[in-house]
């Protein structure tokens, strides 16, 4: 991936706040760099920057989380020589002497300045850029107006979940990303596991970027591939589903499957996100066998899959 090196830089601190060799305040800045420099990336591969402009960024940013490279040491004045005895005053310079000596030394050429760009806003809808000519009223009506993209791709994602317990407590933080893991989004798998509500969920990081939230359910009834017809084309989802198989003596059992999809087409940010965030929503899920990572529906085939579950040995 091409922002491994900043991803890994970003783990570094993070272990090293986790160590109490830096503050908070340190953290919180390198994660707004770490952020900032993918927002960059998004631009270059929109064709908004120049690859080599990012390079440049991308470079001033690792420096960021790695320190400032060593200036290399200034010359050593040489020591002052001990005066002589004195001697005889020389005879006065010619004028074209006394001017250059009288004219101070020319100042040594500035270093070039560090490239520093910054991404230009979007430009409003033509509706959002009317109604800021009018009154607050106006505009804030306007902002409501305008469409979101729908949080769930499934009308029936249930809410209020009660509550079936959990390995983790909901109180433990945000991932390294800063997001946090809703609670109905932990019930709704131990509903799954506990009670086999349903077969399959699908969950995604909000709007905000700011914690993880139920996508979409599928009823009992639903196959494997009504769950692959669920993931989108180009973002990224964390899933579930609870697979059925038979062993050779004939006794059915089930496991619970997690997919991490993650299609090329998905915008860097948003893999970037998904990635460090799993381990920490996984964390909250007790009771997962087998782990399946995927950016191609030919990757999770059924029979693939399958094969997978039955080879392991009956929990």
């Amino acid at each position: 991936m091409a922002d491994s090196a900043s991803l890994q830089s970003l783990l570094s601190t993070k272990a090293a706040l986790d160590l109490g060799l830096i503050s908070q305040a340190d953290f919180d800045a390198v994660k707004s760099s770490f952020l900032r420099a993918q927002q960059i990336k998004s631009a270059v591969d929109v064709g908004l920057i120049k690859q080599e402009d990012y390079e440049n960024t991308k470079q001033s940013f690792l420096g960021s989380l790695l320190g400032p490279a060593t200036e290399p040491a200034a010359p050593v004045a040489a020591a002052a020589p001990q005066p002589a005895a004195p001697r005889a005053a020389p005879p006065p310079p010619a004028p074209q002497q006394q001017a250059a000596q009288a004219a101070p030394p020319a100042a040594p050429a500035p270093r070039p300045a560090p490239v520093a760009w910054q991404i230009p806003p979007p430009a409003p809808p033509a509706a959002a850029a009317a109604a800021q000519q009018h009154a607050p009223a106006a505009a804030a009506a306007a902002a409501a107006a305008a469409p979101v993209r729908q949080a769930a791709s499934n009308p029936d994602v249930p809410s209020n979940i009660p509550k079936m317990g959990g390995a983790k407590s909901m109180s433990e933080g945000t991932s390294m990303s800063g997001i946090s893991v809703s609670e109905d989004a932990v019930n709704l798998f131990y509903l799954m596991r506990l009670k086999a509500t349903y077969k399959w969920a699908l969950w995604q990081v909000d709007e905000s970027d700011s914690a993880v939230i139920i996508a979409a359910v599928g009823e009992k009834g639903s196959t494997w591939t009504d769950f692959l017809a669920a993931l989108p084309d180009a973002d990224c989802r964390y899933g579930v589903y609870d697979f059925d198989f038979v062993t050779p003596d004939g006794q059915k059992l089930h496991k619970m499957i997690f997919l991490n999809w993650a299609p090329d087409s998905a915008k860097v940010k948003a893999k970037m996100m998904y990635a460090s965030t799993k381990d920490f929503f996984k964390s909250h899920l007790d009771g997962l066998s087998l782990e399946f990572q995927a950016s191609d529906l030919d990757e999770v085939s059924e029979q693939e899959v399958g094969d997978a579950v039955r080879a392991l040995k009956r929990g």
